[in-house]
Parts: C-alpha cells; structure tokens; sequence
C-alpha cells in the first residue's frame, strides 16, 4: 500500500484523533473490546476474536476481517455427496471415517478429470466443516446452503465421532476450514483461545486433547492444500484405505478440564515450561500421521 512520512509534530495529535474515530464508531468499538488476541508478524496479523461477545455480527464482521471464498457452487457439490452418504452411514466412528473418505474421493475423481486438486480439496474441506464441524463454517466458503440443506446438516451434525468424542470431530474439521480459509497460526491460535475461554468460570476445562485435535485438522488442511503434489498424495491416501493413526493419532491421555489456575499450578501458565512440553507431545504425535509426514509437523 506504500508508506506515508508523517512530521512529528503531527503524530500525535493524528494519531490521538484515528484512535478517537475508531472507538466512538459502536461497531468498531465493540470489535475492540472483543478482541483477544492480536499477533503482528512480518507475514501479516493475526486477530482472534470472542465471538460470543459478537455474535449478532459474526457475519458482517467475518466479511470484513477477509472476503470469503468464493468456493460455494463446488462446495454445495461436495455437501450434497456428504449428506448422502451420512444418510448410509452408521453413527459414531465408521461416520467420521466414511465422510472423510467420501469428500476426497470426489475430490480425486474431480482432479483426474481436469479440476485443480488443491481448489478441490478446499472445497472437501469447507463441506466437512459445514457438515460435521459447524453450519457457521459456511461464512468461509461462500453461499452453500439452503434451507433444505442446512436442515439436512442439522440432522447429522454431532453423529460422527473419533475415539469416542463428537467434540473432537468439530474441533478437527473446524480447524481444518479455519485453516484454509485465513493462515495456520491463525486456526491454532482460534484453538488455544477457545481453551482458554473454556478454563474461565463457566467453561468446561483447558484440554490438550482439544488441542491435539485442532492441530491434527490444521495439519490436514495444509497437507491438502500445499500444492498439487501433495493434494494428489492425500486424495490418494484418504480415499482408499487407512488406520485411524495415520488420520487422529491418540488423545484420550492427554490432560483436560483444567481451569485457569490449574493451567498456572501444574502446567506453569500458557508458554510455561511444562505447557510447552504438553504441546511438544502434541506436535510429535501430529507428526506421526500421513498429513504430519508430507508438511514435516512439528514446528519449532
């Protein structure tokens, strides 16, 4: 955007009357105040916001924070195929094996007749998130649903699990689409900031297993999405058959329902010593699946 040389004597004052603008705008204001995490990097800048405190206007707030994909006529394609599937499909595990199956399947099909593996699997992703992580993943890919659709999505969300937990099939697939639709520091950091809202008073708990299975979600969406190379390789792997390790390593022994100060106690806080060795498991066991060998997970 360029740069524009601002006297001294002119910075505050201007700057005092940008800050003045921004806050006495309702809206901006209320983004402020729901804003809890902001992380600037060379790269660009993070911001993870409390939806609860907006959720009247998540929408209008997510289109503006970024444009959605503009993926919705493919991604309707790939819900539709999820959904009949789900209709044939046994609750809990061999659901969330199936539709994993399922959505890149047709990614495949689609890419060996000419489509763009990547943009393909983008689409698997958003249609997995819509259908077993959240109707709100929508908003990232672009008008999807009607109101037919989104009833059928209603009716299956919550009936797929992964070792046992429906909570860990929406972390998973959650993350996956956050992870597609804005950067992977920013799908980890959505993460970590839903378990520290869950350790406050009301909450269920601090849960490194939630996070094993937000990670293991980001980490598939980067395999599938790198380039076309490795979006082939895991269509490949995902349609035909494989081990539940290769996909969700284990996370049943990971500690859970800690609150705020039981993360202070025994874990030393968010970044302590023994925190960073919780997330080291986390990363090692990420790397271990097929996803976590093609992106080297395991970040430093």
């Amino acid at each position: 955007m360029g740069r524009l040389r601002v006297p001294g004597w002119l910075l505050d004052p201007l700057s005092r009357e940008i800050v003045w603008r921004v806050v006495a705008d309702s809206e901006s204001a209320e983004v402020i105040r729901a804003i809890r995490l902001l992380y600037v990097a060379e790269q660009g800048v993070t911001v993870v916001i409390d939806r609860e405190s907006i959720r009247q206007r998540m929408r209008e707030l997510i289109l503006r924070l970024g444009a959605p994909d503009r993926a919705g006529g493919t991604v309707r394609i790939y819900v539709e195929r999820l959904l009949a599937a789900a209709d044939e499909l046994p609750d809990g595990e061999p659901k969330f094996a199936g539709l994993l199956r399922t959505a890149f399947d047709l990614a495949q099909d689609r890419s060996q007749d000419g489509a763009d593996p990547v943009q393909e699997n983008r689409a698997a992703i958003y249609a997995l998130g819509i259908v077993t992580g959240h109707v709100y993943v929508e908003w990232a890919a672009g008008r999807v649903l009607d109101a037919q659709l989104r009833k059928a999505v209603g009716r299956h969300m919550g009936r797929a699990t992964v070792r046992g937990r429906a909570d860990w099939v929406r972390h998973y697939a959650v993350s996956a689409a956050l992870a597609i639709w804005s950067s992977e520091n920013a799908s980890d950091a959505a993460g970590l900031l839903k378990e520290e809202l869950d350790a406050g008073p009301g909450g269920s708990g601090f849960s490194f297993s939630d996070l094993l299975a937000n990670r293991a979600g980001t980490t598939l969406a980067m395999a599938a999405t790198a380039d076309p190379d490795s979006a082939r390789r895991i269509q490949e792997f995902l349609a035909g058959p494989w081990h539940l390790d290769q996909v969700f390593p284990e996370a049943a022994d990971l500690p859970e329902g800690f609150s705020d100060a039981q993360i202070e106690e025994y874990f030393g806080g968010i970044g302590g010593a023994r925190y960073q060795q919780m997330i080291d498991e986390i990363e090692a066991r990420v790397s271990t699946t097929y996803a976590g060998k093609i992106t080297g997970s395991g970040r430093k």
